[in-house]
């Protein structure tokens, strides 16, 4: 695993980011208008090496990491967005960041890939 392990990112189940867009699209007076859409809460890429560890069903799967607090060049440790325009249209993800990601995994690994 690139990094240390403890990057962390908002992610997003594509069905809350598809509400977003139509909520967007359907409410928003502006022409033009930027959304920043993302679920609630931090995930780490330790915590997502898990989940899909443990989704796979291979507890005895060793994780290693590169070291180092980035993932490659250019990568960031920690990033999050703001969500409060969206949410003053009347929007918010149905799911946190790790739900996303676990149901995410769960479902891939369910459908045979």
């Amino acid at each position: 695993m690139l990094g240390d392990g403890n990057q962390t990112k908002p992610y997003l189940y594509v069905a809350d980011l598809i509400d977003a867009i139509l909520l967007a699209f359907d409410r928003s007076i502006a022409a033009l208008a930027v959304y920043h859409a993302a679920g609630i809460g931090l995930t780490s890429v330790r915590e997502i090496a898990e989940i899909v560890v443990a989704a796979a069903g291979r507890p005895d799967t060793r994780i290693r990491y590169a070291g180092g607090d980035r993932g490659w060049p250019g990568d960031v440790p920690k990033l999050g967005y703001d969500i409060s325009r969206l949410q003053a249209l009347g929007w918010q993800p149905h799911r946190h960041s790790t739900d996303a990601v676990r149901f995410s995994a769960e479902r891939i690994l369910a459908n045979g890939f």
